[in-house]
């Protein structure tokens, strides 16, 4: 019986895991912290897209939360955590609505929306320092309600340098190069 509960406990973890780095949405508690002192059930539907989001230094990507489903409440916000990473250098850039900085030894660190009170598409605007380390860093959102729900996604925020990478860089130039010797083979056809 151990061996059964044993695989049947690895089987599920496997799965928790899976869609957690999928981007897919689970209802909560798949990650410690905040939301899972109060909020103990799940608390709607919402995905992130684009995952990955793809920005590059000094400039800013923009972040769709589409919410399909409230998990039976009134209100909920949408909470944003691995933002404050020192490395990334973030903030919310216009036309993100209202996100407010919170942080606090009851909740951590996040930026959370303004009260959404329906299903639809929320937008995040997101600035990258010019200062940033380039890489890939993990970010998660919450979506809480006031029905002591909540569900969490996963995606990942790729900073990339503004300098062209040697292969694209490489095309580049051999594109370039071989435009004399193509006009030149038309004029022989011809």
């Amino acid at each position: 019986m151990s061996t059964t509960l044993s695989r049947f406990s690895l089987v599920a973890l496997t799965a928790i895991v899976f869609a957690a780095s999928s981007g897919l949405s689970v209802a909560y508690p798949t990650r410690g912290g905040s939301c899972s002192l109060c909020h103990t059930r799940a608390g709607g539907a919402l995905t992130a897209t684009p995952n990955p989001l793809n920005i590059q230094l000094a400039a800013s990507g923009l972040l769709t939360f589409t919410i399909t489903g409230m998990g039976g409440a009134d209100a909920a916000a949408i909470s944003v955590q691995g933002l404050e990473n020192p490395l990334l250098g973030a903030s919310i850039g216009r036309g993100s609505g209202t996100w407010t900085f919170r942080s606090n030894s009851s909740y951590g660190q996040s930026y959370v929306s303004n009260t959404i009170s329906r299903t639809g598409t929320y937008l995040l605007n997101l600035a990258i320092n010019a200062g940033a380390s380039v890489g890939s860093y993990p970010i998660t959102v919450m979506f809480a309600n006031g029905e002591m729900g909540c569900t969490t996604t996963r995606f990942s925020l790729v900073i990339r340098s503004t300098v062209p990478e040697p292969t694209g860089l490489v095309l580049l130039i051999s594109t370039v190069a071989a435009i004399p010797f193509r006009r030149r083979r038309r004029e022989l056809v011809a």
